[in-house]
């Protein structure tokens, strides 16, 4: 079976925008056909144009190609000649398969008859015969969810209830290719869902699907590769997060061309009556021109997604003046401020005793965070004694922020951020919560026992610093970790100072070291336990641990016998925890409530001293 079920060779087809004259076209063209009289189908006539103009692609067995573009750029027209609606003027189509199409909203159903009719009909045009749709009759209404509506003409449904009878019946017939476009948009919520996991579940099985959608979501979900149609050609073909980001930059382009299409004057357009004080009208300074420069200080129409923002202003002063202030905006599409500031703000800049000249206002944003889209300079300049009001301007000196192929443009500025999915109650046996360690990470893991979590940080990558004071434990730990050179073992207890203390040994500690030994902070809390014997053992104080260290911490183990708590203070009031970035603490919740009860004060110290980046999780 041939891995390519669909090869598109030099592909065009050509509409005509006239009625008149596409009928009078229709019948030469059958008269020359029927007459068996040659003509030519690579020119245009007067009226016509190349809905699609000399495309070529393939669609590969269990391959989900997404087609995006601008209302008018060919999509559905592809997609018909595909189906064999249309015949191509030029170019060829080799189609290795059968086809479900769902190109139009009760495409292939008659409106006056019923709903099952209507599966009956539509089923035997794709192909399905009698038994193969009294075998799937059940499977078809269920998925659609119409049993209410079967007995019903399909003139009396929605458009909502057509696309699922529609879908349900081209995804039951099991065709090798599925066309869909855009017909999705129109169910609810709850159909797309499960239609879309149809989609997932049918192109897993090495079927081949050619999806339209101006959901880029749903595009970039489904699909394995993309392209965009521009007018007829294909403008992009290839990776689908690149194309999308590509395709956004190309729409907004668009409306950048039809916004500097209009007639403004030097860009600028005058505001209401009420800022129109008694100076307004030119007498003090006069706008010149509005704008954005680039990285070359030349005015410019756009700026990268990661370049400087530099604002200009140039204006002419007529008369001296001992305060001028500047009020800056960044506008989006709707006029809503993004970005406004002031110059005298706190007094980070001040213009006093200018003479009349020519100047140039220039506001720099080393990072202005904003994300690819369409925006507008906004400024007013006022008399900085007084307030009162000089000029004020909004502007269609518009300019585009590119996306730089990196940054698909979503909510309303750019933001640099680290992910975690960690469950509220950490298992630290479960991997999950290691997964973000990575080759060089630093770890540290106090109270480390016979080393279960420190061997997951190594397999890790990351270099652990395991602190364990009982003896017995320690032994097991050398025996485990001797060849290991990402393991540094350190026989010494952590505290919130350096000490000694006493250690308690249960009996049996020897035959089962990690269970069987106790600090004093259990002790001194009246808990009952059965103690045989205690060693002094040598504590360091973690704070200045970390502080030596002088690196950042990918993660804290803390399983200190009751300590926890007393210890993730001092971090937190040291500041030294802000060197941390994941923190794992054994509760102890059955054994000590009672200690762990102002662990949400932990939580709230830590956000007031603004470390948010820290994932605090009890184990």
């Amino acid at each position: 079976m041939s891995e390519v079920l669909i090869k598109v060779d030099h592909l065009s087809k050509k509409f005509c925008r006239s009625l008149k004259r596409s009928m009078y076209y229709g019948v030469t063209d059958t008269l020359k056909t029927m007459a068996g009289v040659n003509y030519s189908t690579d020119t245009l006539r007067p009226s016509e144009f190349w809905s699609l103009n000399d495309i070529s692609f393939e669609l590969q067995r269990g391959e989900t190609l997404g087609i995006i573009g601008i209302n008018g750029s060919g999509k559905s027209t592809l997609l018909r000649l595909l189906s064999g609606i249309f015949p191509p003027d030029r170019g060829k189509i080799e189609i290795n398969g059968n086809i479900g199409a769902l190109i139009a909203v009760g495409a292939g159903f008659h409106p006056h008859m019923t709903g099952k009719q209507n599966i009956y009909l539509n089923g035997t045009l794709l192909g399905m015969t009698r038994k193969e749709i009294d075998q799937k009759f059940d499977l078809i209404v269920d998925f659609a969810e119409l049993h209410e509506s079967l007995d019903t003409p399909v003139a009396t449904y929605s458009s909502g209830m057509k696309v699922r009878l529609g879908f349900s019946i081209a995804i039951h017939c099991k065709p090798d290719i599925m066309l869909i476009d855009e017909v999705l948009s129109v169910g609810d919520m709850g159909f797309r869902n499960k239609s879309l996991r149809k989609i997932y579940e049918y192109k897993k099985k090495s079927n081949g699907v050619i999806f339209i959608s101006h959901d880029l979501e749903q595009i970039k979900t489904l699909c394995d590769r993309l392209i965009i149609l521009d007018k007829g050609k294909i403008l992009f073909d290839g990776n689908t997060y690149e194309g999308i980001v590509k395709y956004e930059d190309r729409v907004r382009e668009e409306r950048l061309k039809k916004i500097k299409g209009a007639e403004i004057t030097n860009q600028i357009i005058n505001t209401l009556g009420k800022f129109q004080l008694k100076e307004s009208h030119g007498e003090v300074l006069e706008f010149i021109d509005i704008g954005i420069l680039n990285m070359d200080s030349v005015p410019s129409d756009f700026i990268g997604v990661n370049d400087h923002l530099n604002y200009y202003c140039d204006f002419k002063l007529k008369k001296e003046l001992k305060d001028i202030s500047f009020s800056v905006g960044i506008l989006d599409e709707v006029y809503k401020p993004l970005i406004w500031v002031m110059n005298n703000d706190g007094n980070k800049e001040v213009f006093k005793d200018l003479k009349p000249d020519n100047y140039r206002l220039i506001v720099q944003f080393p990072e202005h965070n904003l994300v690819p889209g369409i925006y507008y300079p906004n400024i007013a300049i006022r008399n900085g004694e007084t307030g009162e009001t000089y000029e004020r301007a909004w502007t269609k000196a518009s300019f585009h922020v590119r996306a730089n192929g990196d940054q698909v443009s979503r909510g309303l500025i750019k933001v640099n951020e680290n992910w975690m999915l960690n469950p509220n109650s950490i298992d630290a046996n479960n991997d999950l919560v290691f997964d973000f360690l990575k080759p060089g990470d630093i770890a540290i893991d106090c109270g480390a026992n016979v080393g279960e979590v420190t061997a997951k940080m190594a397999e890790k990558g990351a270099t652990v610093y395991a602190f364990e004071p009982n003896p017995y434990a320690f032994k097991v730990l050398s025996e485990r970790f001797k060849n290991n050179e990402n393991v540094i073992l350190i026989n010494k207890g952590v505290w919130d100072k350096k000490h000694m203390m006493p250690l308690y040994l249960h009996k049996n500690s020897e035959a089962n070291p990690e269970k069987y030994s106790v600090s004093s902070s259990i002790l001194k809390h009246k808990r009952n336990v059965d103690i045989d014997n205690f060693i002094d053992i040598e504590l360091i104080d973690l704070h200045e641990f970390i502080m030596d260290l002088n690196t950042d911490i990918a993660i804290l183990k803390l399983d200190v016998e009751g300590a926890e708590i007393e210890i993730l203070n001092k971090l937190i009031d040291q500041n030294s925890i802000s060197k941390i970035k994941q923190v794992l603490v054994e509760t102890h919740e059955k054994q000590m409530p009672e200690l762990f009860q102002p662990t949400k004060n932990l939580r709230v110290k830590i956000k007031e001293k603004g470390l948010t980046h820290i994932n605090l999780n009890w184990v």
